[in-house]
């Protein structure tokens, strides 16, 4: 999976990039649906998010642009009560950074509407 997501643009940021919000553009889509995450799609490997929390306040600021941000860690690198916090998140993101375990770029956004 590294492989491909390297290929669609993503890296493992050093934690200057982190800090200074130097991202790289990716080949990536995130699909949302209902506000929520449904899927991440890199061109050649597509992520079903099965489990999604709704959006958070931050997250809709950043989706005004059009490109929001995807950082990709380990399976339970953060316990799932904490997902919505975003103060813990960002620490948890850092830790992440600073291992090499993580994952970055900003993804193009599409929404689905559902059908009426």
């Amino acid at each position: 999976m590294a492989v491909r997501l390297k290929a669609a643009g993503m890296r493992r940021p050093t934690r200057r990039e982190w800090d200074g919000g130097l991202w790289p553009m990716t080949h990536c889509t995130v699909t949302v649906e209902a506000d929520r995450i449904t899927q991440l799609d890199t061109g050649r490997l597509k992520l079903a998010c099965t489990s999604s929390l709704a959006l958070s306040p931050g997250w809709h600021a950043a989706a005004v642009h059009g490109h929001v941000l995807v950082s990709l860690v380990e399976p339970g690198t953060w316990a799932q009560s904490h997902a919505a916090d975003e103060g813990i998140e960002d620490a948890v993101l850092v830790a992440a950074v600073d291992a090499g375990r993580l994952f970055c770029g900003l993804a193009d956004i599409r929404t689905v509407t559902a059908p009426r």
